[in-house]
């Protein structure tokens, strides 16, 4: 379907509803994604880009070329005890190339009057923004999305991790004891989907007297990374790969870690929700991991008081990120009521 075009400069935009193709991965895996953290490249992604939920493609080309493109994501998602369809943005680039010539603004523009005249309403519509990401936050306000919540980058890491007892892969008759469990878990949150949970069979708990305590999935991600900011970041690209065991937590070259979703644990239980975590490094062979936690969130608050995260927490930090919303079809008092809750971040979503 097309949904603009431009016979003058020869422009059109075409949406694509269907798996993921191999020019659209070619373009995805070419960027480079990152502003004021790392500047890294995906390294043939297909455990996330062939896994998108729903997918809306809206593709820019340019004389046949593509040439940019940004990505609708549909998904079912609740808000406490409210369930309303959603639509994630994601993955808004334009060939470093064509960039400097308004394509940017055009793509936000059509992606903005699509939300608005074929979604059926009511829907929610929501972006993630990282940092101070001055461009993203000149297309949110182009687009009318507003700041929702704010939550935080998280590095986990064990340069030599340990396989605790009682941590186990997930069975198919756990898969619906687990789903309950995360339901329950996530009650009061909002912006809750598990949408992605169990993909590839990377869920693993933690068991105590047969019974489930805790649970994560993982998914394995590499990246290339290309610059780091500051002075810090040039010790760790040039000098941190270069130093025995510690280099296992960084690989410019062929950074690889695991990104966590879907977690929970029992009351009292969040020490051995971290030695889970710790678990799952060794499971992979890998020794780090990312996760996303909104500030107000009551687990966060707990884990972070245990301050068990490991060196690249210490040496890194938390990075902020800005969760932008807008609903489509609804009263607008409705998005007071969602900004109230916690926020539930889906890993998969942020890879």
């Amino acid at each position: 379907m097309i949904i603009y075009k431009n016979s003058k400069k020869d422009l059109y935009i075409e949406v694509l509803k269907q798996p993921a193709t191999d020019e659209i991965k070619d373009l995805l895996w070419g960027m480079k994604w990152g502003t004021n953290g790392p500047i890294y490249q995906k390294m043939k992604n297909a455990e996330k880009d062939d896994h998108i939920h729903k997918p809306h493609f809206l593709l820019l080309r340019k004389s046949g070329k593509l040439i940019g493109m940004c990505t609708v994501s549909e998904r079912p998602m609740t808000f406490g005890k409210a369930e309303i369809k959603s639509y994630y943005l994601q993955h808004f680039s334009i060939k470093e190339e064509y960039q400097g010539n308004k394509y940017s603004q055009l793509l936000i523009g059509q992606a903005q009057k699509y939300f608005e005249e074929v979604i059926p309403k009511p829907f929610i519509g929501y972006a993630y923004i990282e940092g101070s990401n001055i461009r993203s936050q000149k297309g949110a306000k182009f687009v009318g999305y507003d700041p929702v919540r704010t939550f935080l980058t998280i590095f986990f890491s064990r340069i030599f991790p340990k396989k605790h007892p009682n941590v186990r892969r997930y069975e198919t008759a756990d898969k619906a004891t687990i789903l309950k469990k995360l339901k329950k878990f996530y009650a009061n949150y909002g912006f809750v989907h598990f949408t992605n949970t169990f993909h590839k069979d990377g869920y693993f708990v933690m068991e105590k007297d047969g019974e489930i305590i805790a649970g994560v999935q993982a998914y394995p991600v590499e990246w290339k990374i290309l610059e780091m900011p500051g002075f810090v970041g040039k010790v760790i690209m040039n000098i941190v790969p270069h130093i025995p065991f510690v280099n296992r937590l960084f690989n410019p070259k062929s950074h690889r870690f695991l990104v966590f979703d879907a977690m929970f644990c029992e009351e009292g239980k969040e020490a051995e929700l971290i030695k889970l975590l710790e678990s799952v490094l060794v499971e992979f062979e890998i020794y780090s991991g990312l996760l996303w936690m909104d500030t107000e969130d009551e687990l966060f608050q707990k884990l972070n008081g245990l301050n068990q995260w490991g060196i690249l927490d210490k040496v890194e930090g938390k990075l902020p990120v800005t969760a932008i919303a807008k609903i489509h079809g609804l009263p607008d008092s409705k998005i007071e009521t969602f900004k109230a809750l916690p926020m539930y971040i889906a890993g998969f979503d942020s890879i």
